[in-house]
């Protein structure tokens, strides 16, 4: 029995044996890989507002309720203009479309009217002035339909070069302290 065991014992070294001859070991790389982030941000005050107006006409007719629509639209846009010089406005869509009556069971619905109506966008980078701006085209027939803060092109590059300016700094500063 002794030399049974003896016989497996040595069996198993010398298999582990040639098993360990079979694994290659690779040499260590010359060097070492270092990664890291540089990042840069910072919070900047809205100085542009977009609004969205909107005006609607109803009349029997398609022609009344365009003209009527289109005289409401231009005295708004007159008012806007003469209240802030640093509004910008745009034609933001105009539709006319058919009114239809309520049929009763069985009947078709007929054209009973038409509404008619157009918006407008106004952009203004005069942010504490927005309200009075609202409350001057509500006065004008207008209603709000959307309003969005965000940043002017050219605060938005400047802004970027700045960025980029800090992230270069903390870039140098950090392959600095590696390099030490």
């Amino acid at each position: 029995m002794i030399r049974y065991l003896t016989a497996i014992t040595a069996a198993v070294l010398l298999s582990t044996g040639a098993a360990a001859q079979s694994i290659q070991l690779k040499s260590l790389p010359a060097g070492s890989n270092l990664t890291f982030v540089a990042q840069a941000s910072s919070e900047i005050p809205n100085d542009l507002a977009v609004m969205v107006f909107s005006a609607v006409s109803e009349s029997k007719d398609l022609p009344t309720a365009q003209s009527n629509l289109n005289g409401i639209m231009a005295e708004a846009q007159k008012t806007i203009s003469d209240f802030s010089s640093l509004a910008k406005i745009q034609n933001y869509g105009y539709s006319a479309f058919p009114v239809y009556s309520k049929p009763k069971a069985g009947q078709a619905p007929e054209i009973v009217g038409w509404k008619a109506v157009q918006r407008i966008q106004v952009q203004t980078e005069d942010i504490e002035g927005v309200p009075a701006l609202v409350q001057t085209a509500q006065n004008s027939k207008l209603a709000l339909d959307n309003i969005n803060y965000g940043l002017t092109k050219a605060t938005k590059e400047l802004t970027q070069e700045k960025l980029i300016g800090m992230v270069v700094e903390n870039v140098n500063k950090k392959a600095a302290n590696v390099a030490l």
